[in-house]
């Protein structure tokens, strides 16, 4: 019995939702991620910021919607930090969008790997890997918010 009051409330949640609005963010799963760009911002004595650009490229027929990201940053081979950020973007049907990830580093944190990213700095060339998932969220009348992930490994190297 309760199996089928859920099963019911997902399919009016869905008939409320709407197809076009759940097919939006299911299409992020056929979507192409790569990275774009790395920016090295802010250097001082304590950290600097790094500025990861996503790209995303949406082959579908109809829009994709990236609700957020969430995973790790690596340069040089060394985990930086955790991310996770809301976007809410709507990636047009055959077009592409750019999405940045901040990352703030303080060099307190990395004291064992700090003369490899002192190079990294001095160079300003460095290989960067993000590691995540793209999630797209939807909420269903009755039953909540629910969310579908994709995974999403990538990994580049970069003049900063």
């Amino acid at each position: 019995m309760r199996r089928l009051l859920f099963t019911g409330a997902v399919l009016m949640g869905l008939m409320f939702l709407g197809c076009s609005t759940l097919q939006k963010r299911v299409n992020i799963a056929s979507c192409k991620f790569s990275l774009k760009g790395a920016k090295l911002k802010n250097v001082n004595l304590n950290g600097f910021s790094l500025e990861v650009l996503m790209g995303i490229h949406n082959p579908n027929s109809i829009d994709a919607v990236l609700d957020r990201f969430s995973g790790q940053v690596f340069l040089e081979g060394v985990k930086l930090a955790d991310v996770s950020n809301r976007y809410g973007r709507t990636v047009k049907a055959g077009r592409s969008a750019t999405v940045p990830i901040e990352v703030s580093v303080r060099y307190s944190y990395l004291k064992e790997v700090a003369s490899k990213l002192a190079d990294v700095v001095k160079n300003r060339r460095a290989n960067v890997r993000v590691v995540g998932r793209a999630y797209m969220d939807f909420e269903i009348p009755f039953v909540g918010k629910r969310s579908f992930s994709y995974p999403v490994n990538l990994s580049r190297t970069f003049k900063l």
